[in-house]
């Protein structure tokens, strides 16, 4: 939950009685602007939006939390795009066994990658959220990277 200047974490909890189990606190050295999504990346680390205004851009934070929140850490078939956000090329860390799309939000396809490949360029693309889809150990896969 996300008040003003401050994180809160709700952890040990049944069902879902969030009041009744443990509560954290996480206070922000600055204010944020207005919250527009947040998402965890894992246990202890999670990203976080900020509206913008007039012709300022809101920002992107990466928030480290000092103990891990319940998240589980599940084996996949994940692969690893990095740098994730990105203003240039991303690097994936395995090859795929066949074309790979990157689909814009509106589920349009705007470039195919050849399967092996380990990088894609985005630096001509416009800022934005998007998708990779590919195919990896017999399971479609599909991962969102940020270019800014």
């Amino acid at each position: 939950m996300l008040i003003n200047n401050r994180l809160i974490s709700f952890t040990n909890y049944t069902g879902n009685r969030f009041f009744n189990g443990h509560k954290t606190d996480y206070i922000f050295n600055t204010t944020p602007g207005q919250n527009e999504g947040i998402a965890f990346v894992s246990g202890t680390k999670l990203y976080m939006t900020e509206e913008g205004s007039g012709n300022t851009g809101g920002f992107l934070y990466e928030i480290l939390l000092p103990q891990p929140q319940g998240i589980a850490q599940i084996e996949t078939n994940r692969r690893k795009f990095y740098p994730n956000p990105t203003h240039g090329f991303v690097w994936f860390d395995k090859e795929t066994e066949s074309t790979q799309y990157i689909y814009n939000q509106t589920g349009q396809v705007i470039k195919e990658i050849n399967a092996g490949s380990q990088f894609a360029d985005f630096s001509k693309l416009q800022n934005g959220l998007y998708f990779i889809r590919s195919l990896y150990k017999g399971s479609i896969v599909m991962e969102k990277i940020i270019k800014y």
